[in-house]
């Protein structure tokens, strides 16, 4: 089934298994990029009124940006400063569709800690139970990579981040050529 398939498929079945393949096929996708800053970049707009600007390169990250719930809370926001109240709502609708994929990748415990593609996702689920991160903890071990935040009510909500970890590693791989050698004494 082609991707786009996958995900109308799961914003309409909102079902654990259907959300793990829209998030597989987007890890493995060369797209995914866990740490871009085009969140930041699209927030920086919608703030700025630029709702036109801030959908097009939403539109255009799209591939790395598609079960970010940010990623399309801002798209309902720049929608609803352009009048495009319908779509506002359907965006809105796909943002939470998204936290509802996370909630159900686990409990977001140690035990069983939420899947994230992207940190900046562990702040959106944490928005959406009203809860603020007051300090924040990398954990690693055995099964991968955690961050543990830990609330301004005293609460702790567990990440798995070991798919961004992983991308990272391979982004920040050494050149194959060693162009340093050149550099003469």
């Amino acid at each position: 089934m082609p991707a786009r398939d996958q995900f109308l498929h799961f914003m309409k079945s909102g079902k654990l298994d259907d959300y793990m393949v829209v998030r597989q096929a987007l890890i493995d996708s060369p797209a995914y990029e866990p740490y871009s800053d085009d969140l930041n970049q699209i927030i920086e707009l919608v703030e700025g009124k630029q709702y036109q600007k801030a959908l097009d390169l939403f539109r255009k990250r799209l591939g790395n940006l598609l079960l970010s719930p940010a990623g399309h809370l801002m798209a309902s926001e720049s929608m609803k400063g352009l009048g495009q109240d319908e779509d506002a709502k359907m965006e809105q609708f796909i943002g939470v569709r998204c936290i509802e994929g996370i909630l159900a990748t686990g409990e977001g415990t140690e035990k069983e800690p939420w899947l994230v593609l992207r940190p900046v996702d562990e702040y959106d689920v944490l928005g959406y139970f009203g809860k603020t991160m007051e300090k924040q903890e990398l954990v690693k071990g055995g099964r991968g990579t955690c961050d543990i935040m830990h609330c301004n009510d005293g609460s702790s909500h567990w990440f798995d981040i070991t798919d961004a970890m992983m991308r990272l590693d391979e982004q920040m791989e050494p050149p194959k050529k060693k162009w340093w050698q050149f550099w003469k004494k």
